[in-house]
């Protein structure tokens, strides 16, 4: 090999066109390299945002006859609320098992055939079943209530 046969070019030594690094530039290009993707690159800019309205449909113009339809039904639905209340406030206020008294509990259907008992378990659970019916008779005439309003 001759001195002729070497070309340099930017710290690279050719010979018979393969290029050739030194050590000093190899590092150099390794560390620009790594310096490239260390610089972090610019973050597109989010545009601002555009406040929400939110549109909400206008209900269909009633007519007087229809509100107070509505206003009866509403009525209608308060009274049966109440009356299922008032019971519900009855079932809570019944005591068993009081020594002074006897529990009985008396059931006629509409031919007058009459059923009763004064076992206090039976009326409990009597009871504790009224109570369960009459809670969810509650909740759904609220239901209905709030779904007129």
């Amino acid at each position: 090999m001759k001195k002729d046969d070497v070309k340099w070019a930017n710290g690279a030594a050719s010979l018979n066109g393969t290029t050739t690094k030194t050590a000093a530039t190899a590092t150099a290009t390794a560390a620009n390299s790594q310096t490239e993707k260390a610089e972090p690159k610019p973050e597109p800019k989010a545009e601002p945002s555009k406040p929400t309205v939110e549109v909400k449909e206008a209900r269909p113009s009633r007519t007087l006859p229809d509100i107070f339809k509505q206003q009866d039904k509403v009525a209608a639905l308060r009274d049966k609320w109440e009356t299922l209340d008032d019971t519900s406030k009855k079932l809570d206020s019944f005591k068993l098992g009081s020594e002074s008294l006897r529990d009985e509990l008396r059931i006629r259907d509409g031919k007058g055939t009459d059923f009763s008992t004064s076992n206090s378990n039976i009326i409990a659970k009597v009871l504790e079943l009224l109570k369960v019916e009459v809670a969810a008779k509650v909740e759904e005439v609220e239901n209905e209530i709030k779904a007129a309003a």
